[in-house]
Order: C-alpha cells, then sequence, then structure tokens
C-alpha cells in the first residue's frame, strides 16, 4: 500500500500488507538463497515535522514517534526489519528510498505533472503555499538507480531524489516559460509551507549515479507526452 491516504483511512491494511508481506518475502528470499533484495522504501520515513532546516539525508536519524505518516511508518518498520534480517543472515539488502516520482502519466499524478497539465489547458491556479518544494525526480533515473543498485553488496541505505530542490513557484514559473503563457497564481494558505529537503549525495557516490532530467527536462517530456497523447 503506497497511497498515504489508503494508510490513514485503513492502517491495519496498511501495516499487514507493507509491513507482513515484507517479512514474507525476506523468508522467501533467505530459503532460495536469493544474493540481493532491494526494497522499495519512502522518503516519508524521515520526521521533518521535529525539524527547522528541513535537510536530511540517508545517515539522518530517525525518531519513528515522529514519523506522522501511516504509509511512512510501515515502511520504517521494514527497513528495521530488513537489516535485522542483514544481521541474522548476511543477505544483501538495498533500502532506496523514493522521493516524488514523476513522469508520462495520466493517472496517480504527482503536483509535478498535476500543476503542468493543468496549465496546459489553463492560465491560473490555485495551491497551498509558493514555498512548498521538493527534490522532484523523472521515473528514467529512478529506474536507472534501480538497475546500478541490483548488485550492491551488504546493507546499503539510499535516497532516490533528484538534483534541484523545486519550489511550486519555480514550478509554475518554469511551465509559464516552457508554454509560452502567462499564469496568474493564488496561495490559498501562504503561511503553511511544506520543505522536504532530501540530499541524493551518497546514493550519486555510491552508484556513480548522472541524473538525465532537471526541471526543464522533465518538463518538456510531459509536454512531448501530452501533446502524442492529445493527437491520437
Amino acid at each position: 500500500m503506497s497511497n498515504d491516504n489508503d494508510a490513514k483511512k485503513n492502517p491495519i491494511n496498511c501495516f499487514e500488507t507493507n509491513v507482513i508481506g515484507t517479512l514474507n518475502m525476506l523468508d522467501f528470499a533467505n530459503k532460495k538463497n536469493v544474493k540481493n533484495f532491494i526494497f522499495a522504501s519512502t522518503q516519508w520515513v524521515y520526521d521533518f515535522g521535529s525539524k527547522k532546516n528541513y535537510q536530511v539525508n540517508n545517515k539522518t536519524i530517525i525518531d519513528p514517534f515522529n514519523v506522522e505518516s501511516e504509509y511512512g511508518l510501515s515502511k520504517l518498520i521494514s527497513e528495521v526489519n530488513i537489516k535485522q534480517n542483514h544481521i541474522k543472515h548476511s543477505l544483501n539488502s538495498t533500502i532506496l528510498r523514493f522521493g516524488i516520482i514523476y513522469g508520462p502519466r495520466l493517472k496517480n499524478l504527482s503536483a509535478f505533472e498535476g500543476i503542468f497539465f493543468k496549465l496546459m489547458d489553463e492560465n491560473k491556479i490555485t495551491i497551498g503555499s509558493a514555498k512548498t518544494g521538493r527534490n522532484f525526480i523523472h521515473i528514467e533515473d529512478i529506474c536507472v538507480a534501480i538497475e546500478k543498485s541490483i548488485k550492491m553488496k551488504g546493507l546499503n541505505t539510499l535516497n532516490l531524489e533528484g538534483d534541484e530542490y523545486i519550489t511550486l513557484k519555480k514550478l509554475i514559473l518554469s511551465s509559464s516559460k516552457i508554454l509560452k503563457k502567462k499564469i496568474d497564481i493564488n496561495e490559498n494558505s501562504p503561511k503553511n509551507v511544506s520543505k522536504r529537503k532530501i540530499s541524493n549525495k551518497a546514493t550519486k557516490n555510491k552508484l556513480n549515479w548522472k541524473l538525465k532530467f532537471n526541471l526543464e527536462k522533465g518538463l518538456n517530456n510531459l509536454l512531448t507526452y501530452k501533446n502524442q497523447i492529445n493527437n491520437k
């Protein structure tokens, strides 16, 4: 279960699926002498609610009592179980904490696609706070990192995040430039700022990982995709 809203509505199902499901996979991997175990975790394991600088990396110590997301907590518990399993069975295990992924798709949109697609059709947009931001990452960059992590040895925890911290204001202004139209921005909660700055430096060093997509290239990729869909 990867939707935080679904997890909040049914936390029992969330933990049965994510935690017990992961334990079942670990047990299967041990019995079959699997060489490498890769776990799709999430940036929501980080407890930003207690931070003032909003900046974390893969070595940041996480207090589970400050993790407000049921989904994030289910993933954090699974991370601990993976580490314990590694100690007991020496199974090569890589924990990948996925950031906010975007890319060419029409459903389950992140803020990145949602805002850009809306601005393709409209000249105005309403958001919470323009200062809210994330290190958005393109799906192709995610896939390259996963492929590079397949044969890692030992126990590793890596952040899969974009290079650039992008605020909603910057996303909208960049979209405006690419779409060649003026956009009116309305903030309905300007003081309710949500910042999550997560470093990918260790991941880039360990995997020799170079990201292909920056903000401009990512937006142009979405523009090409949507135009192709509209022309079918």
